[in-house]
């Protein structure tokens, strides 16, 4: 559930799914050893989830992979770029909140 509210939405480019409608997919898939974990999960909607390439060397669709600023995105082959959703909900949920939080308005705390 709480991987539903990092971006609101399915994580492959251009879909507009509703994460409430799409499953926790795990980006380091399950049957590889992947962990159930935040870090590991992402919403994508059924049709997606079931595109995504779970075996990094299986290259037919390509695989949601975690890019820049730790968001989700699809990368086609090893070493393309990745894209993300054009949706402005993809930087809407608790990453992107907290990011433009520490970003625009506060320092990170000090260690």
């Amino acid at each position: 559930m709480i991987a539903n509210l990092e971006t609101l939405i399915c994580s492959w480019p251009g879909c507009h799914r509703p994460a409430a409608e799409c499953q926790s997919h795990h980006i380091d898939a399950w049957s590889r050893g992947g962990e159930t974990s935040w870090e590991n999960l992402t919403p994508l909607c059924p049709t997606h989830n079931g595109m995504n390439d779970d075996d990094p060397d299986n290259e037919n669709h390509g695989r949601i992979v975690r890019g820049n600023g730790g968001y989700p995105g699809h990368q086609r082959r090893k070493g393309d770029p990745i894209r993300y959703s054009g949706n402005d909900l993809l930087t809407s949920g608790w990453r992107g909140l907290t990011y433009d939080y520490y970003a625009t308005r506060h320092s990170p705390p000090q260690p």
